[in-house]
C-alpha cells in the first residue's frame, strides 16, 4: 500500500512483521542495486539526508522505521522488542519489497540489529556499511563511564510503571530550545552540525511511548553479537567517530579486529552524529568501498 508523502520520489509502504505488527518502510532514489537502511534507537530518518542527496541518483534506498517508530505500529506484546524482533522487522521489509541482496546499512543500535539480521539470514544482503554503531551492551560504554547503566534501573522502572506522567514531560523537555541546543554542542561538534538537523530528532524521540522506549533500551543493553563477528563473512565497512560518547571509537575498532572482512574508517573530530558533520567525507569513503567491491561504477555528482 502506498503512503502519499511531501515528496513524490519518495513512496511510504507496510510490510508486516511476523507478530502482525505493520512496519513503515520508504523507499527513494532508483539504481539496479538498493541500500537497505537499519536506523538507530528512537530515529526516523534524521540521520540520513545528506546520504540520500549522494547517492539517490544511483541505487534505491531502503529505510524502515522500528515498531514503535514514527509510522510503524507498535507490537501488541511489549516482550516483543528485542533486537531478534527488529531483526524480523528488517526480514519483513525486504520480503515485501522483493529485495535481493541489497547493502545493508545500520547506523548506531541499527549495528546490533544489522549483525542479528545477517546472523540468522546468511546469504541475505551483499555487503555491510556500519555507522557509528555498538555491537554489544550500548549502555555500557556510553560515554566510557557507568553513569547511565546505574541510573537505568530507575528510568527503566519510572518509564513502564509511570508512562502517563513520563510521557507529557518527555514531550515538553524535547520541545525546549536549550536542550536542543546543549546536546548539540555537547554532543554534537556545533561547528559541523546543524540545529535543524538535531531537532528532526528530538522531535520524534518526543512524542515516542516512554514505556516502549526503554523496554527497547533494556533489550538492546542486554544484547551481544560479538559471538557472530568472526563468522560475518560479507564486505563490509565500520565508519567510527573519532569523538563519539555514544560509541566510542575503541568499540568500532574491537568489531573492526573480530570481523576478517571489514574496513574501518574514522572520521577525524567525528561524534556520534559524524554524518551529519561531515558527511560528505564519510559519503566519499563509502564510494571507494562499494567500488573496490565491484558494487558501484564510477563516481557521483558532488552535491553542494
Amino acid at each position: 500500500m502506498a503512503v502519499a508523502g511531501n515528496e513524490s520520489a519518495v513512496q511510504g509502504y507496510y510490510a508486516v512483521a511476523p507478530d502482525g505488527t505493520r512496519i513503515y518502510y520508504d523507499v527513494r532514489g532508483s539504481g539496479e542495486r538498493t541500500i537497505l537502511i537499519a536506523d538507530g534507537f528512537g530515529c526516523d530518518g534524521f540521520n540520513w539526508p545528506y546520504f540520500f542527496e549522494h547517492f539517490q541518483s544511483t541505487f534505491k534506498i531502503v529505510l524502515v522505521r522500528y515498531r514503535g517508530h514514527g509510522k510503524s505500529e507498535k507490537p501488541y506484546d511489549m516482550h516483543n522488542l528485542t533486537m531478534e524482533h527488529l531483526a524480523d522487522d528488517i526480514a519483513a521489509v525486504l520480503n515485501h519489497a522483493e529485495l535481493h541482496r541489497p547493502i545493508l546499512m545500520a547506523y548506531s543500535m541499527g549495528v546490533q540489529i544489522a549483525l542479528e539480521f545477517v546472523n540468522r539470514n546468511k546469504d541475505a544482503v551483499e555487503a555491510l556499511i556500519f555507522v557509528n554503531g555498538n555491537y554489544q551492551y550500548p549502555i555500557d560504554t556510553f560515554h566510557d563511564t557507568p553513569t547511565l547503566k546505574n541510573a537505568f534501573p530507575l528510568l527503566y522502572h519510572a518509564s513502564t510503571r509511570y508512562s502517563a506522567l513520563v510521557a507529557p514531560m518527555m514531550r515538553f523537555g524535547t520541545s525546549l530550545g536549550l536542550v536542543r541546543r546543549l546536546a548539540r554542542h555537547l554532543e554534537c561538534n556545533p561547528n559541523l552540525c546543524r540545529q535543524k538537523d538535531i531537532d528532526i530528532y528530538f522531535e520524534h524521540i518526543g512524542n515516542m511511548d516512554p514505556d516502549l522506549a526503554v523496554r527497547m533500551m533494556n533489550y538492546a543493553s542486554s544484547h551481544s553479537a560479538e559471538p557472530y563477528l568472526p563468522q560475518v563473512k560479507l564486505p563490509a565497512l565500520i565508519v567510527a567517530g573519532e569523538k563519539d560518547a555514544f560509541t566510542p571509537m575503541w568499540v568500532s575498532r574491537l568489531m573492526h579486529e573480530r570481523m576478517p572482512t571489514s574496513e574501518l574508517f574514522v572520521v577525524k573530530g567525528g561524534t556520534h552524529v559524524s554524518y551529519l558533520e561531515q558527511p560528505l567525507a564519510i559519503s566519499l569513503r563509502i564510494e571507494k568501498f562499494l567500488r573496490s567491491k565491484g558494487l558501484m561504477e564510477g563516481r557521483l555528482p558532488i552535491v553542494k
